[in-house]
């Protein structure tokens, strides 16, 4: 068994390289995401009116591979505490690319779709259970995506297997599910006291996390495809 590699040597050394790892991976999400910033972001901010979203919805597809290889580059260092940046971002960017577009597209149609029947449903005086069933669809949806990318960025699964996987720990391991939640929350509370340093490590940081809470379920998940 080899041993876990460590940055540097020393507390301030090993600080340092994580402080340069983490910015450094979130400028190549950034980098990854430049369609996303340029026509959206730089135009209109934060701001998604019933006009721009037109606009939105088809570049946030870059997210998809930028995010996989994102939670990729987090897991090497999760695992062996060190990682060469941007060999190992872009090799993870191209190895879960197709995977990571095509079930962004999936959850993108299934959200589309559940968000729409409920505005339709919303104004009929039946459909307060339909409206139910649309919203747990919404809430599966949501917190399977959790776990769709950091599952990709892991293992070589067909799609449905990536799916599967995906939603039954999202629900039956919840407590991490719980733990991601809360954790991308607290990150948006920083990000309204401080936008510059959430903007600058908040991305790489918060996938860390996730790859580290979700340890656990990588261990199930590798004891499944060997039995």
């Amino acid at each position: 068994m080899s041993k876990k590699k460590y940055f540097g040597e020393g507390v301030f050394l090993t600080a340092a390289s994580y402080f340069l790892f983490f910015l450094s991976s979130t400028i190549y999400f950034y980098i990854c995401n430049l369609p996303l910033i340029l026509l959206y972001i730089v135009p209109y901010g934060f701001n998604v009116t019933p006009e721009s979203k037109y606009i939105l919805i088809p570049l946030l597809i870059t997210v998809a591979p930028a995010l996989t290889a994102l939670y990729g580059t987090m897991g090497k260092i999760v695992k062996y505490g060190d990682i060469k940046i941007f060999k190992d971002y872009f090799k993870a960017y191209k190895a879960g690319f197709k995977q990571s577009i095509i079930l962004w597209c999936i959850g993108s149609i299934i959200l589309t779709v559940a968000v729409t029947d409920i505005s339709f449903f919303s104004k009929m005086t039946f459909g307060y259970f339909v409206l139910i069933i649309f919203a747990i669809i919404i809430c599966i949806t949501i917190i399977g995506a959790l776990y769709v990318f950091p599952i990709i960025s892991q293992f070589k699964l067909k799609i449905k297997d990536i799916l599967r996987l995906a939603i039954f720990f999202a629900v039956v391991r919840f407590q991490y599910t719980l733990i991601i939640i809360v954790t991308f929350f607290i990150g948006l509370f920083i990000f309204g006291l401080s936008p510059i340093f959430t903007l600058a490590f908040f991305p790489s940081i918060f996938c860390y996390l996730c790859m580290r809470i979700l340890k656990p379920v990588f261990t199930e998940i590798e004891g499944k495809i060997i039995t």
